[in-house]
């Protein structure tokens, strides 16, 4: 997600085909499909600072507002379902929404980095097919929030929006994860992900000075070119006639090998890349049984042993 000031929002115009041909949507997904598991392979190989706790914020009260959860870093970085180690000490009761945690803080804030990275490699692919891609703007429907602050805003989100040869529009969505939602759901029609996903079925065209506001730190613009290096060479080729998930499979493999960063991804389960099953990612959170005066009596411990 990108931190820029709202501005006048185009709302969606209803000029899409009645009926989009199944085999056109199957068509752009599988293209999308293939840059849609490079960057969830960056996300779970990408070093994030270690989570300590998430809470619920105290100020959570209407419930028609989404859950928001504060989220509470340590010095400690780690990479995937490592940044969740089995102490963590959380207030959310129902720990079947863990998984759901785990994978929104993977893409937290990671939208534009995704647009940023692949566009125009994206772009270069569709032109085969007459289709183009645009970098959309959106605020955001979420299920539940992850912030590092209670008063943290909630800024525009990033999306691809897909335009095939006959006009037909659909929106891809690869950080929809980070709002609480299904992966299943990244690649819908537009009017469909406006519809279910969005405040007020609005969006808009980023400006280019958003597309180019994108600020990274040395290692940021190193995975960056990385991931972009790699969408540009991609062996298309090797990829015909392959089926799903043999496909993805594949392209997981290359990305692995290009974002090998240090050794504890030698032993990343392959499988969490190239499923869809809810699954994907080992939960650490099965045997968590750590109750609020625990964690409250641990945090104490801690500040004494300091």
């Amino acid at each position: 997600m990108s931190k820029i000031t709202a501005t006048n929002s185009t709302t969606n115009p209803q000029n899409s085909p009645p009926i989009i041909p199944s085999s056109e949507f199957d068509t752009l997904k599988s293209i999308l499909e293939v840059y849609r598991t490079i960057f969830d392979t960056h996300c779970i190989t990408q070093r994030l600072p270690v989570i300590t706790r998430i809470e619920q914020s105290p100020s959570f009260t209407k419930s028609k507002e989404p859950m928001v959860y504060v989220i509470h870093q340590g010095p400690r970085q780690a990479t995937g379902d490592a940044c969740f180690p089995r102490t963590l000490a959380t207030h959310e009761p129902d720990l079947a929404r863990a998984k759901d945690l785990q994978d929104a803080y993977l893409k937290l804030n990671s939208c534009d980095f995704a647009l940023e990275s692949m566009i125009e490699s994206i772009n270069s692919k569709l032109q085969g097919f007459g289709a183009k891609a645009e970098w959309l703007l959106v605020h955001a429907r979420a299920k539940f929030l992850l912030k590092y602050s209670e008063n943290d805003t909630t800024p525009w989100h990033s999306v691809f929006g897909i335009t095939s040869a006959n006009g037909a529009q659909f929106i891809a969505d690869f950080t929809i994860e980070q709002f609480g939602h299904s992966r299943h759901s990244w690649f819908l029609t537009q009017s469909d992900y406006l519809d279910k996903y969005t405040e007020n079925g609005e969006r808009k065209v980023a400006p280019v000075e958003h597309q180019a506001d994108n600020q990274q730190d040395e290692v940021e613009l190193e995975c960056l070119l990385e991931v972009t290096l790699l969408c540009d060479e991609l062996d298309w080729s090797a990829l015909e006639g392959l089926g799903r998930e043999a496909k993805v499979s594949m392209v997981a493999g290359w990305a692995l090998d290009a974002f090998q960063r240090d050794e504890e991804l030698e032993e990343l389960d392959i499988e969490a890349i190239q499923t869809d099953e809810e699954t994907d990612l080992v939960m650490f959170f099965d045997d968590l049984q750590i109750s609020d005066n625990e964690a409250n009596n641990e945090e104490s411990h801690n500040e004494i042993d300091q």
